[in-house]
């Protein structure tokens, strides 16, 4: 997903506002799609010692990625491949709880 497709979605969010990486960041917006790992961790260091919605941005994340499962980028301090295990992770334990009420 192109940059500014997932920055037009944030924007549209309430805590947008507030977000570390919003109007007045010094960091590039591109700095969150950066291939390079000492970049990603970078970026995530920024989200999470900075950012005062990070939980937000990370749930919105998980929402608008889970219906086409495409994940670029950091977003709520964690990289693509990180949001895509918990990802996983949240399926198996909706399946397991699934499993337990039958």
């Amino acid at each position: 997903m192109p940059v500014m497709d997932v920055l037009t979605t944030i924007g549209g969010q309430a805590w947008a506002a507030d977000a570390a990486c919003g109007r007045g960041s010094s960091v590039p917006h591109d700095a969150f799609f950066a291939r390079g790992l000492a970049d990603i961790a970078a970026v995530k260091r920024y989200c999470t010692s900075r950012c005062p919605v990070q939980e937000e941005c990370l749930e919105d994340a998980m929402r608008m990625e889970e219906s086409h499962r495409e994940r670029f980028g950091v977003r709520g301090g964690m990289s693509a491949r990180a949001r895509r295990q918990l990802a996983a992770q949240r399926r198996k334990a909706a399946e397991a709880e699934l499993e337990e009420e039958e």
